[in-house]
């Protein structure tokens, strides 16, 4: 990496977030970057302060958090599918054998 990541990419580092070839790609740029590398170290820390700073959200409500985000996701997708497959369908275009099969 010549230039330095942005912000997001790093901060998504530090997290973890990041695809293992892309982490490789932020680690050899860290290695060189003093700068990048203590905004790396700022973003943990800030993320610790953070974690500790606020209770564990209890185990049940978690839960109960975790379904109805999960079941409004299914919901979103097979809607979005639906909208997709009806599209795909008004815009179908017969071969002409096709149509003249149908005639």
């Amino acid at each position: 990496m010549t230039r330095h990541p942005a912000d997001d990419r790093l901060f998504d580092y530090a997290s973890g977030l990041l695809e293992p070839a892309d982490s490789q790609l932020v680690e050899r740029h860290l290695a060189r970057c003093a700068a990048c590398a203590g905004f790396v170290a700022a973003a943990r820390e800030g993320a610790t302060a953070i974690a500790d700073a606020v209770e564990p959200m209890p185990a049940p409500l978690a839960d109960r958090l975790q379904a109805a985000v999960a079941g409004a996701w299914r919901e979103r997708r097979d809607a979005i599918a639906a909208t997709e497959r009806a599209d795909d369908a008004a815009m179908a275009t017969p071969t002409p054998e096709a149509a003249q099969a149908a005639a």
